[in-house]
């Protein structure tokens, strides 16, 4: 028995143009969730008294026996798997499919599944993210007051310490993480029982029906619901800004690797298929073009919703596969760098080199002749640069006399004493900083346990649920 939802009033279409329309080829990325809220639509159905114990029997053991098969969805001949899904249930138990369609919509319906979808990916690329986190505290630990450049406009400007740098990646990764938590929260919301729009006249416990889903609180407006995919574009346009920190981090350390100041395991590099002397950066090159990509699916969304009426349209489901795409970049882009950084190395050799050959004091010196001299900063950053250009840019000797004068010191482990403010690279000061990062790390890991845990409780309860509606019948 095969359902298709256009044949009693529109007849065939030709394959093509089904094909065209049809999502079937996305829908692969979000079928065990599909069954996971039929599953909950239909055990509610009984709890409320819309259905009978047979009938819920029947189409429970139906829905539970796809959940095993993996590969259950057909990837020709449907609209989409919501259609596909009925027609394999009225195979399978042809008394009963009919009342799968009870009380709900495919609106109502792929609005919750993709909610589900998001939350699920974006709880998993949070959980990355914490691990990358914590191998950058690590790290920054082993190597906390090894002095290393600093760089503006691509030039070395200051000192700082390896442990420095690497806190700063975990400060902004720990910026992009809350941002997306703070998207789970908007995301954990159940539009179920909307329907098509409207509502349904079947006197759905929302509320509950939610949180056999692990959903934290219902879309209350149902049109809203169904019309909604703005959480859809905040998921998105979060992992782009996720991935845009990694691609930074990732140049950082390429630049970094070809001064020859970081050494890349060898798993990360390729070489030439000529040039046998090359070590090139290969997963970060990659890393930096799916970063783009990543850009790109969250402008396509933009554009997707930005000129769609406060309904339902089709221009919808072409949203999906850019959440999917998104999600999985994501999460293999933060396992890639997690890899790197857990077995980088620094030389630092090379950047105490580095730092000998360059003028890296400039700003903490003006601040010191302004501070002991008795005299504005603009005049002793004039008066410093007047001599940095007769000699040419270099330390020569006009310079080293205004230095002596106020026994200021050019070597690095010096200028990093000088920093006197909190979160500086004053290696006295970068223990507070290493502490405070921990702390934070421990916060938002106890965080996300937290919802797992929550998640994990509806869904042992919804199996318990669903072996009462199947050990009804017996």
């Amino acid at each position: 028995m095969t359902l298709r939802y256009r044949l009693p009033g529109l007849g065939e279409a030709s394959r093509e143009l089904e094909e065209y329309t049809s999502s079937l080829s996305d829908d692969e990325n979000i079928a065990d969730i599909v069954v996971d809220v039929a599953l909950a639509h239909v055990v509610h159905l009984y709890e409320i008294g819309v259905i009978g114990c047979r009938v819920a029997s029947q189409l429970v053991n139906a829905l539970v026996e796809l959940k095993a098969d993996t590969k259950w969805l057909p990837l020709k001949g449907y609209e989409d798997i919501f259609e596909a899904l009925e027609s394999i249930i009225a195979e399978k138990v042809p008394e009963a499919a009919g009342y799968i369609g009870l009380a709900r919509s495919r609106n109502d319906h792929v609005a919750a599944v993709l909610r589900i979808y998001a939350r699920n990916g974006l709880i998993k690329v949070l959980d990355e993210a914490l691990r990358l986190r914590s191998t950058l505290v690590g790290q920054a630990k082993k190597w906390l007051s090894v002095p290393i450049p600093g760089f503006t406009h691509g030039q070395v400007s200051q000192v700082i310490t390896i442990g420095h740098l690497l806190l700063a990646y975990e400060d902004a990764l720990a910026n992009v993480w809350k941002n997306i938590y703070h998207v789970v929260e908007l995301v954990n919301k159940s539009p179920l029982g909307s329907s098509a729009g409207a509502g349904t006249t079947v006197k759905i416990d929302r509320h509950r029906l939610a949180s056999l889903l692990g959903f934290k609180d219902i879309v209350y407006n149902t049109y809203h619901a169904v019309s909604d995919r703005s959480f859809l574009a905040h998921a998105v346009v979060s992992l782009a800004v996720l991935m845009v920190e990694l691609s930074r981090i990732a140049e950082d350390i390429m630049v970094l690797s070809e001064q020859e100041m970081v050494l890349l395991p060898r798993r990360h590099i390729a070489t030439s298929s000529v040039m046998p002397h090359k070590r090139n950066p290969v997963t970060l090159e990659v890393l930096r073009a799916r970063a783009a990509e990543a850009i790109g699916d969250a402008v396509s969304v933009m554009a997707i919703l930005k000129a769609l009426r406060y309904s339902y349209n089709l221009d919808l489901q072409e949203a999906n596969r850019h959440l999917y795409s998104s999600v999985k970049r994501a999460i293999d882009s933060l396992r890639v760098l997690n890899d790197l950084f857990g077995s980088i190395v620094f030389n630092s050799e090379r950047t105490h080199k580095l730092l000998a050959d360059k003028v890296f004091w400039g700003a903490e010196a003006a601040e010191q002749i302004a501070v002991k001299k008795g005299i504005p900063f603009r005049q002793a950053h004039g008066l410093l640069a007047e001599k940095f250009a007769q000699n040419g840019w270099r330390l020569g000797r006009n310079t080293q006399s205004i230095l002596q004068e106020i026994g200021f010191n050019t070597e690095p482990e010096h200028i990093l004493q000088l920093y006197a403010v909190k979160g500086s690279a004053n290696p006295q000061l970068l223990h507070e900083h290493l502490a405070f990062s921990m702390n934070r790390l421990k916060h938002d890991q106890e965080q996300l346990m937290r919802l797992k845990i929550v998640l994990d409780e509806s869904k042992t309860k919804l199996n318990e649920l669903v072996m009462e509606v199947i050990n009804c019948a017996n």
